[in-house]
């Protein structure tokens, strides 16, 4: 073992003293021979390297003291050995070249080394670390999804400055969070940060597009139902459905008290929350009253109104002298649809009653009594009873509005009765006598008495009837005997 690793010491020396280096170092004293020595290993970041073209050189200020390739050995690392020019005291500082790439890289080594004649830094089992950082620092900015928004701030940056990212989103979207290698670093849409090996890499803008609430509501609430409210993303399409209740008609959509659509179905593309309201109007229908004579003529003019649905109602229906119409009220709650109604009118009858009575009150026929319709004629010829003459012959006339009685007086008939008084010969015997009597009054008349002379009718006598009556006693002349003795 110890015999393989100063094999490993050999090949290092021997792999430095033969390789050609970028640098040429310069002895500050001449040839003087003193040298102090590092063997050191090459660090990025504080990451070691193990790439064997790469060189390390010590230089104070722009002339360079020293210089060392880095080279494999047995150990497994990439070791430098440089034996180092200088004067005592001097502080030198490291550079690296990569031979790979023929450049000198753009790194920094805050680390200094003091030289001192014979001094050794570091060795094969604990080399010194030679740590270099980097100068620049690329950073890396992209956004999720790229339609979300824009980002800022990507770029090179000088180590320990200040980056700023800024993501912007686009219409419709909003920022969430920043994210390095998927882990997220910030939640603010402006983030910045100190360029270091840790903070480099790409970062990426996520953004999230937004949702909007959608609502939606009728008015008044008894006028419909409404659909499609709800959550939406930015630049969908929502489709708000307003369907009227019986007796209501659409009228409009509005939007904070602005009017968007005369359309019941109503699309758009959402691009902010908004609280939409449908409007409904109360219908109003047509009621129609017809007034007819039952024989179809027009009785009244036609009554013509507009009522909104569900509302009450009651129209008088007009008075018409001497009919009756049978919708005494058109009354009832308005329905969804025009409303005719048709009240007929029929005509009165009235009862025209006739009492047929004698003068002294006792009735003299039986009551007549019929129903006569308004205004119709009526004529009623009185009936006819022996010896007794009616005040009124014919009851007749018009009837008008009220039921009509009429008493018909019968009075009793009087005739004349005269009796004429003669001689056979046709002579006057007596004066006539004449009386007027009664119908079916009795009479009894004694013939006067003539000397001499002998009526025929003792006594005229008998019942009134229904004409005059003239009767003729006739007086005969009387003979005696002549009796002489």
């Amino acid at each position: 073992m110890k015999k393989l690793f100063l094999l490993s010491i050999l090949a290092l020396l021997t792999s430095f003293l033969n390789a050609q280096t970028h640098w040429t170092p310069v002895d500050p004293a001449g040839s003087t021979g003193l040298t102090a020595t590092i063997i050191g290993v090459v660090q990025f970041e504080g990451e070691e390297q193990y790439n064997n073209q790469l060189e390390v050189g010590v230089f104070h200020g722009d002339v360079c003291r020293g210089t060392g390739m880095a080279s494999t050995v047995a150990l497994g690392r990439n070791l430098v050995f440089i034996s180092v020019f200088g004067l005592e005291g001097e502080e030198d500082t490291f550079k690296i070249y990569d031979h790979a790439t023929n450049s000198e890289l753009d790194m920094t080594c805050d680390q200094t080394f003091v030289y001192h004649d014979g001094a050794n830094t570091g060795t094969i089992p604990s080399p010194y670390a030679v740590d270099f950082l980097y100068n620049h620092y690329v950073i890396g900015v992209s956004a999720d999804p790229t339609s979300g928004g824009t980002v800022t701030g990507g770029g090179t940056y000088d180590r320990g400055t200040t980056v700023t990212l800024t993501a912007t989103p686009a219409t419709g979207y909003s920022f969430a969070k920043w994210t390095k290698d998927g882990v997220q670093v910030s939640t603010s849409a402006t983030y910045s940060f100190t360029a270091t090996n840790d903070t480099k890499g790409d970062y990426v803008a996520h953004f999230t597009l937004n949702s909007y609430e959608i609502t939606v509501e009728a008015n008044p609430t008894a006028g419909g139902t409404v659909t499609g409210g709800g959550t939406f993303d930015y630049g969908t399409t929502a489709t708000l459905e307003a369907t009227p209740a019986k007796g209501y008609s659409f009228s409009q959509w509005t939007k904070d008290g602005i009017l968007v659509s005369t359309n019941a179905s109503y699309s758009f593309t959402v691009t902010e929350a908004g609280d939409y309201v449908a409007h409904f109007s109360l219908n109003s229908y047509t009621l129609t009253i017809n007034y007819q004579y039952a024989y179809g003529t027009e009785a009244a003019p036609t009554h013509t109104e507009n009522i909104n649905y569900n509302a009450s109602y009651s129209i008088t229906s007009p008075v018409i002298t001497g009919y009756t119409p049978d919708i005494a009220t058109v009354a009832g709650t308005m329905g969804a649809a025009n409303l005719t109604v048709t009240v007929t009118y029929s005509i009165n009858s009235y009862i025209l009653t006739i009492n047929y009575l004698y003068s002294d009150g006792t009735e003299a026929a039986p009551t007549h009594t019929e129903n006569v319709n308004y205004n119709a004629s009526y004529s009623v010829v009185s009936p006819v009873i022996t010896g007794y003459t009616p005040d009124l012959a014919t009851v007749a006339g018009t009837m008008g509005t009220d039921n009509v009685t009429v008493t018909v007086t019968y009075s009793i008939n009087s005739y004349t009765l005269n009796i004429n008084y003669l001689y056979a010969d046709g002579t006057t015997a007596a004066p006539t006598h004449t009386e007027t009597l009664d119908y079916n009054a009795s009479y009894s008349v004694a013939s006067p008495v003539i000397t001499g002379y002998t009526p025929d009718l003792a006594t005229v006598a008998g019942t009134m009837g229904t004409d005059d009556v003239t009767v003729t006693v006739t007086y005969s002349i009387n003979s005696y005997t002549l009796n002489i003795n």
